[in-house]
């Protein structure tokens, strides 16, 4: 019994449309007899990164995750309810995310707030569809005004590329206000 090779399709991938680099992911499988095979991931023998058993393991206990996320649908814009919020000086929107358990604001918005050393340590890590895992830079307190009434906001700061909003105003809110929703608009009381 021989050597056995593999060949993955070459992928092209370009920055910004000027450069394209070629990238060949090869992969070769010896037989036994021939060759040991090392894994990359815990640098045992006998089998490769993509079968270790001890990645399984990190991954069962939300460690470590590379499920693959695809998308099911898209919401519409005009489906998708955000609110212009202001805190100090600084306005910007805010996607109402009932779903989501805590507020969050992405970190270059709030560079604009709060210094990011006056941010206190209580950093949560965020987990998702297809358990992706995101760990907040820190949080801070401010009050917003929503339809007249003012609320007092822990709002969790998020690597900037990690958010497409500029910031989500999570469930926690309702343990101050009522939220209705209807086609055009979500109103706070």
């Amino acid at each position: 019994m021989g050597m056995r090779k593999n060949t993955f399709n070459r992928r092209e991938l370009g920055n910004n449309g000027n450069e394209k680099k070629y990238f060949q992911s090869k992969r070769t499988v010896y037989d036994k007899r021939i060759k040991q095979l090392t894994c990359s991931y815990c640098k045992g023998s006998g089998h490769y990164a993509v079968d270790c058993t001890k990645r399984r393991k990190d991954s069962k206990n939300n460690k470590s995750s590379s499920s693959p996320v695809q998308i099911c649908s898209r919401i519409s814009k005009e489906r998708i309810k955000t609110r212009k919020i202001t805190i100090g000086n600084k306005t910007f929107e805010a996607l109402i995310d009932t779903g989501s358990s805590v507020t969050l604001i992405r970190e270059d918005v709030s560079k604009g707030i709060i210094e990011q050393s006056k941010l206190s340590r209580n950093i949560v890590v965020l987990s998702g569809l297809g358990k992706y895992e995101v760990k907040t830079k820190g949080s801070f307190q401010r009050e917003i005004e929503l339809d007249g009434e003012k609320y007092s906001v822990t709002w969790h700061v998020v690597p900037t590329p990690y958010l497409e909003f500029q910031a989500v105003i999570g469930s926690d809110i309702l343990e101050q206000a009522f939220v209705f929703f209807d086609r055009k608009r979500c109103l706070f009381s």
